[in-house]
């Protein structure tokens, strides 16, 4: 990994990545393959010694940090990552015209890439469908430099990282196979409008179980990889049929 020396100034000048949800930083096109992330500034403290221990990661199936890029007075700014040009993001599963084999499959490859980071020491946090992309069979996990490394928790806290990320890694396992944004649901409604909502359409299901750890405080780790095999397409479809009369 190397150290970059970057005239901000000059580097606004490049164009940027659009169409794309990211809150705390820009990324600018530095070339065909590469992209350079800017955190915003009050970020930068935080985040440089994240990027460090990502650049020292090996997995095939994430974009990582590649050089650490600092301003003219040596203070850190952000890092450079691969360009994936021929990869698109995944909401186009939730929203495409995929089979529901197809998205089983997509959705429980995409958990156990995730669910597996815990082994690695980490969890991965910022999970929706945009910080997935796919090229064909190639699943990439982008915008890893805010994980929450195991070390820097105590367990109790650490225990709450993992359970809140795989609450959202469920509910966008969910999305890739109803065709709807679970996510989008807990930023806009209460808990009791979601029991309201959801209550009577998981009833009798094994979802049943784990309404609460789906949408309010979580109090277990969910497995997204132990229940999506079991999701039939008949099931899915008459849920969404359901949702949709409900939300009408």
């Amino acid at each position: 990994m190397e150290q970059l020396i970057i005239d901000e100034k000059k580097l606004y000048k490049k164009p940027l990545l659009v169409d794309t949800e990211h809150h705390e930083s820009d990324i600018y096109i530095h070339d065909e393959r590469t992209l350079y992330k800017i955190l915003l500034s009050s970020g930068r403290v935080l985040r440089e010694q994240s990027v460090y221990r990502l650049s020292q990661y090996t997995n095939p199936n994430t974009v990582l940090p590649k050089d650490l890029l600092y301003d003219e007075h040596y203070k850190f700014i952000g890092y450079s990552m691969d360009y994936l040009t021929d990869h698109q993001v995944s909401r186009d599963i939730i929203f495409g015209d995929k089979s529901f084999e197809e998205r089983q499959k997509f959705a429980f490859r995409v958990a156990s890439i995730i669910e597996n980071f815990m082994n690695d020491g980490f969890v991965y946090w910022d999970i929706h469908s945009e910080n997935i992309m796919y090229y064909k069979d190639d699943i990439k996990i982008i915008d890893m430099d805010g994980v929450r490394f195991r070390d820097d928790y105590s367990t109790d806290a650490y225990r709450f990282e993992q359970m809140s990320a795989h609450q959202s890694l469920a509910l966008l396992c969910l999305s890739y196979m109803a065709g709807i944004e679970f996510l989008e649901f807990p930023k806009v409604l209460n808990y009791e409008q979601l029991q309201q909502l959801f209550g009577p359409l998981f009833e009798g299901t094994y979802l049943e179980g784990m309404f609460q750890d789906l949408f309010d405080y979580p109090t277990k780790l969910i497995r997204p990889t132990q229940f999506i095999m079991d999701l039939n397409e008949d099931d899915m479809a008459h849920f969404k049929t359901k949702l949709v009369r409900l939300l009408k």
